[in-house]
């Protein structure tokens, strides 16, 4: 049996007994994993896309943002009132669901701080995927040579081509970004 994906990997597996297909199939699938096969990076984008589609932009009339005036204080107003949890789900909840609920994973984060960064500074981010174990070192090289496709773990925040950490307002570390959402495809225009 030949497999073949998207010209990139290719993958010889014949199968001498059936009791070996198991093993077969799973050194397929940890050699696909670890290659750069677009297919499957693909299918990582196309789902995390489809669950950006429903959010819905938040004005949060209810809090005095006044003296939100950079990047930090943001973050600081959401770890106010967002206790972060690790990986909440599958689906992505709004701002003000998040804001309702009082918890948030990255996705969350990411997502509320460019809502804020819109409200209180004018300003439209980007939505970024990145991979956590990609990061930059001391002087300045990266950990991994992941660009543009890949499988990301993580969200953060872009701004004229600087990552930032969505939850402590910094340049964050994480600098290769394997997916990158526009504030317009985040939120559709109804803001």
């Amino acid at each position: 049996m030949a497999l073949m994906l998207d010209g990139l990997v290719g993958i010889v597996c014949i199968m001498v007994k059936e009791n070996k297909m198991k093993k077969i199939l799973t050194l397929c699938l940890v050699l696909i994993s670890l290659s750069s096969c677009n297919l499957v990076y693909n299918a990582i984008d196309t789902i995390t896309y489809s669950q950006l589609d429903p959010i819905e932009f938040y004005d949060f009339a209810e809090y005095d943002l006044t003296r939100l005036n950079n990047f930090y204080q943001i973050a600081m107003f959401q770890q106010k009132y967002l206790t972060y949890t690790a990986d909440i789900g599958e689906d992505i909840n709004s701002p003000e669901e998040a804001m309702r609920t009082g918890i948030a994973d990255c996705d969350e984060f990411s997502i509320g701080f460019l809502d804020l960064a819109y409200v209180t500074l004018g300003i439209k981010m980007s939505l970024i995927v990145v991979s956590t174990k990609d990061y930059l070192l001391a002087d300045g090289t990266s950990s991994r040579a992941i660009v543009n496709g890949g499988i990301g773990n993580h969200f953060d925040v872009r701004y004229e081509g600087i990552n930032y950490d969505a939850q402590v307002g910094c340049v964050s570390p994480y600098q290769n970004v394997l997916y990158e959402y526009t504030f317009d495809e985040i939120f559709g225009g109804g803001y």
